[in-house]
C-alpha cells in the first residue's frame, strides 16, 4: 500500500457538490408560491373566522356556521389588518387549489417520484 494509492482512493471518495438544475429550480419556485398562497390563506382566514364568531350575538353553533360561510370571502380588511386592495380568500384559495393539479402533471412527467 503506497502513499500515492492512498491520495488516489480520498480523491475518488471526495463527493461532488451538487448543483440546483431547472427541473430543481422549477419547484423550489412551484412550492414557494404554494407555500406562500397557503400562508395567505392562513393569515386571512384564522383571524376573519374568530372576528365573525366573537361579533355573533347568535349561538355558539349559528355563530360557527355563519363565520365558516363569510370567511371564504375574507380580506385583509375584513382580518382587521387594514382597508388595502387585495385579493380575497375565495381567490387565493382556488389558485392554490387548481395549482394542485399540477402535481398529477408533475408525477406524469417524471418530476417527482410517485407510487403510481
Amino acid at each position: 500500500y503506497h502513499c500515492c494509492e492512498a491520495m488516489h482512493t480520498a480523491t475518488m471518495a471526495a463527493p461532488k457538490s451538487p448543483s440546483l438544475g431547472m427541473k430543481d429550480l422549477y419547484l423550489i419556485l412551484y412550492n414557494g408560491a404554494c407555500c406562500i398562497g397557503w400562508a395567505y390563506v392562513l393569515f386571512v382566514g384564522i383571524p376573519s373566522f374568530f372576528s365573525a364568531v366573537a361579533s355573533s350575538d347568535a349561538s355558539l353553533i349559528d355563530a360557527l356556521k355563519a363565520a365558516g360561510s363569510s370567511v371564504y370571502f375574507a380580506t385583509p380588511a375584513t382580518a382587521g389588518f387594514g382597508d388595502e386592495v387585495t385579493p380575497s380568500l375565495a381567490t387565493v384559495l382556488f389558485y392554490v387549489q387548481s395549482a394542485a393539479l399540477l402535481e398529477i402533471v408533475h408525477a406524469a412527467l417524471g418530476l417527482v417520484r410517485s407510487p403510481v
